[in-house]
Formats: structure tokens, sequence, C-alpha cells
């Protein structure tokens, strides 16, 4: 077992076996504490378009994506012309904002700009978000941001945390001890808490391999080796246990701490 896939363990059992990180803990919780005082004292400018972000205080995947176009799809029936920005994790360009589209390579974009650009939403990508709302503002009615709940130099409307049912918020410390970007308590600040399993279910809808589109239920019985990059790759493979797959699990995690 590697180093981060001891962490990660200790993230969601007891923090007994991840308290040699203090120092590294205390520097983190310093320097988010000053940040988010910064900014409070001196808070970003307010755009004129409505930004709603959709985040998590927790590492891992919760299920921020499929919510998002879940209320893309919702404001887009009710006119509202959506566009999304987004860090673009695992992409690098050569010049920001990023405007994505069918064409944009995923190593550009990341990944999760890609599918949601291929679904038709306007997407901007940038590291430095405040800067693809400004590149997107006057061309939508409201944004949604694809993550972001930390990124205090953008300026938001309302804010929307995801956690998820069945990891919850682990130890409950703070990085790199547990798995919080920030204490438990920022939900209280925020104006929706949603969980993923609870108040909304991400199910998968189709199974697709080299000749097409197959349904679910070819993969009962079958061998298939799993392999996830996402941020909680235990909900995959469980996923795919529950569809009756023989699952061989490959996960790949890395640990980041941004601030």
């Amino acid at each position: 077992m590697g180093l981060a896939t001891r962490i990660e363990k200790n993230w969601y059992g007891r923090a007994l076996g991840n308290l040699w990180l203090l120092p590294l803990w205390f520097l983190f919780v310093l320097i988010s504490a000053l940040r988010r005082m910064k900014y409070r004292i001196f808070p970003a400018a307010a755009t004129g378009t409505p930004v709603l972000v959709v985040g998590n205080i927790a590492i891992g995947g919760t299920g921020k994506t499929p919510l998002i176009t879940l209320l893309a799809d919702l404001a887009a029936k009710q006119g509202i012309r959506v566009g999304v920005v987004s860090r673009g994790y695992g992409g690098r360009a050569d010049q920001y904002p990023l405007i994505v589209d069918m064409n944009t390579p995923v190593g550009q974009s990341g990944d999760e700009p890609a599918l949601l650009a291929g679904l038709g939403l306007p997407v901007v990508v940038d590291p430095q978000r405040s800067r693809a709302v400004d590149a997107l503002k006057d061309k939508v009615d409201l944004i949604l941001s694809d993550d972001g709940l930390q990124h205090y130099a953008m300026a938001r409307h309302a804010e929307i945390v995801v956690s998820d049912v069945t990891r919850g918020f682990g130890n409950g410390w703070q990085l790199p001890v547990g798995p919080l970007r920030e204490p438990v308590s920022r939900i209280n600040t925020c104006d929706l808490h949603l969980v993923n399993g609870v108040d909304f279910m991400v199910q998968p809808t189709g199974y697709f391999d080299a000749s097409g589109a197959l349904p679910l239920a070819s993969l009962r019985g079958r061998q298939v080796h799993a392999v996830a990059g996402i941020g909680n790759p235990a909900r995959f493979f469980t996923t795919l246990t529950q569809l009756g797959a023989e699952v061989v699990e490959h996960a790949f995690f890395l640990i980041i701490m941004r601030l």
C-alpha cells in the first residue's frame, strides 16, 4: 500500500494514523483561514450575471458535475441561458481563459469541461475562475461554477455544497490529516447542502464499448477491469458490482492540497 493510499484510508477511518502530518495541517489551516479573512475584509467585486457555485468542502468526487448538468437542464427548460466555468483539472492550455467546445483537446480543457461542452453548454476554463466569469458573463443569464467553493477571488451570488452519503466528511479533520478543505462549519454559510445518495442520486444510464451502446444487463457475470482516476473511485467500482460485474479494481489517486 502506497503512502497516498494509506493517508486517504485514514481520512475515512481513524485520524490517529495521520497525526504525523500535524505540522502540515497547522500550516494549511492557518493559510486557508487567513485567505478567508482577507476576502471577508476585501470581498471580490460582484458581476452583473449571477454566479452559482456548486462545490464541496471535502477532497474527492461528490457528484458535482452530474448535478450541474441537471441544474443546467432545468434552467434551460425555463428559458435561462446557462454557462459553466471551471478550473479545468487535468488540462493545460497555452492561454487562458480557454473557451471550450467539442473540438478542444481534452488535454487542454480537462475531462469534465469537455463533457459539459459536449452537452452543448458554453464552458470557459481558467485557473483564475473570476477571469473565466468575465469571459462568459455577457453571453449567458446564469453562470454555474463547477467547484470553486474555496476560490474566494470569484464573486458569487449563491453556493451549493455537495457531499456524499457514503463518505460524509471522513474523520472531520482538514487536510492533510483529514479530507476537508474547510471546516464542516463552512456548510452553515452556504445557501444549500445537498447529499448525493439522499437528496439526489447519480445512476448509470448506459454501457458503451467499441461496438456501440449495450444494455447494462450485459455486464452481469462478466469480469471487467475498472480503471478510475475520479475523486471517489469506490463509488464507480460499487456501481459496477451492483450491476453484476466481477470487478478488478485499478484506482489512481493523487493528493492535491489546493488553497
